[in-house]
């Protein structure tokens, strides 16, 4: 299964994603940036400060951190997140994938 298919299941078990560990909605505390972390994402935009979800992953994995912290350090950073890879949103402004 890929993650991007994963909102269609829980919508059809009724489940609802309620927190994203990179902090795009939810609850979630977060901690401090993370310089090495900001910097490392910040090779994968252009001007308008906007990462896929996937890159997010893919840095977190590469750094051996948690998304909890690649999260904190989007959430205290001008980065915004993009394309949800678990289906949730398509943007930072919660257009879903269906509206598409």
């Amino acid at each position: 299964m890929k993650p991007k298919d994963m909102a269609q299941v829980t919508k059809s078990m009724n489940i609802k994603i309620t927190n994203c560990e990179l902090g795009v909605f939810g609850k979630i505390s977060f901690s401090e940036l993370d310089d090495n972390i900001y910097d490392k994402l910040s090779r994968n935009f252009a001007q308008n400060k906007k990462v896929e979800c996937e890159v997010a992953w893919y840095t977190a994995r590469d750094r051996g951190a948690s998304l909890r912290k690649v999260g904190s350090t989007i959430n205290n950073s001008d980065i915004k997140v993009t394309h949800c890879q678990l289906g949730c949103f398509y943007d930072e402004e919660f257009e879903k994938y269906d509206d598409k």
